[in-house]
């Protein structure tokens, strides 16, 4: 199902979730050196699992053109741990990343670069990617070969594919989880992390979220959004893009943010324990 948005004067884009849809998330309208990203308005943190190294978001054209992979062609920005400061070699790395609120997903698919420090074919090591739900191991897919090469950049651009229905030779993408964590070892002291294809978990969506229908409507005049819905009561939290709640209240069918500046916000619409549906904006 999906919920039709209306934007008048031109001052806002909202995009809204189908629930069982594929959503392909390819990074390329992040912010450099975020350690969030924001996928079909739900946030997803990065998370850097060891000591003196960050992973965030590299969105740095002028420097790399086209080191990403879309899926097809070549794009620019990705997750990676250039910006790390541990110099330490040949010992591995490792981050994740992990839904905000806790909201259950499935992954269909991703591509991860993995080399040495210097962007070199890595000797020794492999991959280990662990998917988790509320702290918990759902399963765990162990790579060893089969790794595109990172000094020809082939096949796609260096970046090894991995198919959750087939890597390991379980299929993984049916599984819930809200948590991914990728482990290497030996000399693969880097990592990019590109094109990553997930959707909402189907026991997100119960009978009720299914019928309700939910209309958001920008008046850029009186910098309000409008909220039309068949629900007699909810919730809602708005949230910046550094994932900071900025207004939160229920049952509100107008909500003033002219005291909020420009920039990306997520809309989200909150039943119980569960997020219902969001819908990410743009204020001008």
């Amino acid at each position: 199902m999906k919920r039709k948005l209306h934007c008048i004067l031109g001052l806002l884009w909202i995009s809204a979730h189908t629930a069982y849809g594929q959503i392909t998330e390819n990074f390329e309208d992040e912010t450099s050196a975020s350690t969030i990203f924001i996928s079909d308005g739900l946030q997803f943190d990065i998370l850097s699992n060891i000591t003196d190294e960050t992973f965030d978001i590299y969105n740095k054209p002028s420097e790399c053109t086209a080191c990403g992979w879309g899926g097809t062609t070549a794009d620019n920005v990705f997750i990676d741990n250039s910006n790390e400061i541990d110099f330490r070699w040949n010992d591995g790395t490792s981050f994740g990343i992990k839904t905000n609120d806790g909201t259950k997903i499935t992954v269909a698919s991703l591509y991860l670069f993995c080399s040495d420090r210097k962007l070199n074919n890595f000797s020794t090591g492999g991959i280990t990617i662990t998917g988790k739900k509320n702290g918990g191991t759902v399963y765990t897919i162990q790579k060893n070969t089969g790794f595109s090469n990172t000094e020809t950049f082939s096949p796609n651009n260096g970046f090894t594919y991995i198919d959750f229905e087939i890597e390991g030779g379980v299929n993984n993408a049916t599984k819930e989880i809200d948590e991914l964590i990728f482990t290497a070892s030996g000399d693969i002291d880097y990592l990019a992390l590109d094109t990553f294809v997930w959707k909402y978990a189907s026991s997100l969506t119960t009978d009720t979220l299914k019928k309700d229908k939910a209309q958001v409507i920008y008046n850029a005049k009186l910098e309000q959004i409008l909220i039309q819905t068949e629900v007699l009561s909810f919730k809602y939290q708005l949230y910046d893009v550094l994932g900071n709640i900025v207004k939160s209240g229920k049952n509100e069918h107008e909500i003033a943010i002219s005291n909020l500046p420009a920039g990306l916000y997520v809309l989200k619409f909150v039943e119980g324990s569960k997020t219902a549906f969001t819908y990410k904006l743009v204020k001008r």
